[in-house]
Formats: structure tokens, C-alpha cells, sequence
């Protein structure tokens, strides 16, 4: 019986060893390689340490400074990181019994990492700023989610046009179930006005059908971006995705 006990104990140590001992690049290993953001130049351990922020698979941007977390305690187990791209600067995700909550929290990017996405937004060549929202959230497992995630585009401009700005946009993802995740696009403000709707599934990825036209007193200026953003249909560029 002490010797099943002794091994007992050091499996444990050794469980215990291990996790501490566990390097920041675990994270290799968690991000799938697909993911449009990964971390990099990962230091330290996985409950305290420094990554950058990458954007993007077409021409990857990393983020100037980099994000910092340490594992602590409020109640229950949680880590907190900060950087200052992120509204607040410090966010943090909470294990709670069965569920991990993560708090409400803004990340804001120039416009332009919108080039590192894919080749045709990079053609744009994009301006204006980025900001990524998203409310106080609970992951559990099964997962389910229905919080909706806004990505705005605010003075957005393109050197391609010298109307700027061209207007205010507001893309929202809200997942239905874990495989299936829907989007909408709209137009807040602005003279040339984008709409549409789009899906997400694990076997069809991304579909997107939308539309972009301007207003009467800007169709002019706006006449040749309007033809590199799709085909025209009475007047309007017709969006897809895939095209």
C-alpha cells in the first residue's frame, strides 16, 4: 500500500513539475495553424510570460509591443494579460467551476492589418482604424456561445480613391451553434454605402454575398473603386466571397 502511495505521489510531482515548468510556446501547439492570428517570440512559462501579436497569413504583421499575462487568483483561477492595443489595456479570462469567462474587452489596429487577411484586401491598400469588440463571454462544453462580435471600420479611406473618408462600416459574427457562425455587414455613415451577409461552416468555410454603391454626389469619384470592388448590377458592385 506505501509503495502504490509513493507512486502516486511522484506521478503527481511529476504532473505538477511538468505543468509549471511548461514553456510559453505551448501555445504552438494550442493556436491552430490556420488561425488568422497567431503569437510569436513566446518567453517565459505558460502561467507567466510575453508573446507578440501576429495578424494575418497572406503578409503577416506582428504588433509592435508585446502581450504580457501572469496566472493569479480572484476567487477562483484566472490570468490576466495586458496590451496596448486592447480597450481597457488589462483584460483577463476567469476559470469558473465548469466555464471560462472572458471579459468584456476592445482590441483597436490600424485599418491597414486588414492587408495582411487576404491578397484583394491588400490591393485596396486600407486606412482608417479597426476595432474589435466583444462582450463578457462564457465558454463552455459543450460549446456554446450567442454573443455577438463586432469588428468596426471607422474613417475608412483607401489610397486607391481620394474620397476620404468613404464612411463608417460594422461587421457582426454571432455564432449559432459551434459549427455555424453568421455575419452581417453594415454601413453606419459615409458615401459609399456596403451591406450584406455571409456563413461560416466547418465543411464550406466563408460565403459572403453583399453589395456596395455611393451616394448620388460622390458617383462619380467613386465610379472605379466601386469596379474593382465587384462586378456592377444597376449601379451597384455586387460583393462575393469566395469570388
Amino acid at each position: 500500500m506505501k509503495i502504490w502511495l509513493y507512486r502516486c505521489f511522484l506521478i503527481s510531482l511529476s504532473c505538477c513539475s511538468f505543468l509549471f515548468f511548461l514553456p510559453a510556446s505551448w501555445s504552438h501547439y494550442v493556436i491552430p495553424k490556420n488561425s488568422p492570428i497567431q503569437l510569436s517570440q513566446q518567453t517565459g512559462r505558460w502561467w507567466q510570460g510575453s508573446a507578440y501579436i501576429t495578424l494575418g497569413q497572406h503578409a503577416p504583421a506582428t504588433l509592435q509591443q508585446p502581450l504580457q499575462w501572469h496566472l493569479t487568483w480572484d476567487g477562483y483561477p484566472q490570468i490576466r494579460w495586458q496590451h496596448p492595443a486592447f480597450q481597457p489595456a488589462k483584460g483577463t479570462l476567469t476559470w469558473r467551476g465548469t466555464e471560462l469567462i472572458l471579459a468584456q474587452q476592445a482590441v483597436h489596429v490600424p485599418a491597414s492589418s486588414l492587408r495582411t487577411f487576404h491578397a484583394f484586401l491588400d490591393s485596396l491598400k486600407p486606412q482608417g482604424e479597426l476595432s474589435l469588440h466583444w462582450p463578457t463571454t462564457a465558454f463552455t462544453y459543450p460549446l456554446r456561445l450567442s454573443e455577438t462580435f463586432t469588428l468596426r471600420w471607422t474613417d475608412a479611406a483607401t489610397s486607391l480613391n481620394p474620397v476620404n473618408p468613404l464612411g463608417q462600416y460594422e461587421l457582426q459574427l454571432t455564432p449559432k451553434s459551434p459549427q455555424h457562425i453568421m455575419l452581417s455587414l453594415n454601413s453606419l455613415e459615409g458615401p459609399l454605402h456596403l451591406k450584406g451577409a455571409g456563413n461560416w461552416t466547418p465543411r464550406s468555410g466563408w460565403h459572403f454575398q453583399g453589395e456596395a454603391y455611393s451616394t448620388p454626389d460622390k458617383s462619380t469619384q467613386l465610379h472605379d473603386l466601386l469596379l474593382l470592388l465587384g462586378p456592377i448590377q444597376n449601379g451597384r458592385a455586387q460583393l462575393r466571397f469566395p469570388y
